[in-house]
């Protein structure tokens, strides 16, 4: 079995690769040039109008309202015993709850998930 460690160190390279990441380059891309989704095609004439500061004012803005979002996410795991979240090997279960000091805080620690796994934040 993988130490704690290792197991919350999987877990948030999953987070932030496969969802954090994801949505980062893409809003990156929406923000500078468009968005080619016909149903958000709306937002297109906004960003249009914006400088290269308030285009990047804006995509930092979101990027904390995505961090936050996953933070407060971990967090209904911590608060709410009735809702566990594990990690399962070889016929054994791990709560990364109880591995971890505070899990939600492994995403945006100064050494957390996001800074260690993230190519595009």
């Amino acid at each position: 079995m993988k130490s704690n460690k290792e197991i919350l160190d999987e877990y948030g390279a999953l987070i932030v690769t496969k969802i954090l990441d994801r949505y980062y380059k893409g809003l990156r891309q929406e923000i500078n040039k468009g968005i080619k989704n016909v149903n958000s095609q709306k937002y297109n004439l906004i960003f249009e109008r914006l400088t290269e500061e308030e285009k990047g004012l804006l995509h930092a803005y979101i990027i904390e309202n995505m961090n936050s979002l996953v933070f407060d996410l971990l967090g209904v795991f911590e608060e709410n015993d009735q809702f566990k979240i594990y990690y399962e090997s070889a016929n054994q279960r791990v709560n990364l709850v109880e591995i971890s000091e505070m899990l939600k805080a492994e995403l945006i620690t100064e050494d957390g998930w996001i800074k260690r796994f993230s190519k595009e934040s």
